[in-house]
């Protein structure tokens, strides 16, 4: 799988980009209309990333490399 490390900066930025999204979509100035479809592919992301994080740990390969 994944090293968790790397799991956390998909996370973070996936998240920082989803947030981004969602606060432009708010400022009525910049006129921007976003797919609803792009926040299951945000989640998609972010929560494969998790998901491929645990599985690590309940293999328990605590730092994603081989034992």
């Amino acid at each position: 799988m994944i090293h968790p490390t790397l799991a956390n900066w998909i996370v973070g930025v996936v998240t920082g980009v989803w947030l981004a999204n969602f606060l432009a979509a708010l400022v009525p100035s910049l006129n921007y209309k976003p797919d609803p479809a792009i926040h299951g592919v945000f989640m998609l992301v972010a929560g494969g990333a998790l998901a491929l994080k645990r599985n690590n740990k309940k293999n328990g390969d605590r730092n994603g490399e081989s034992p």
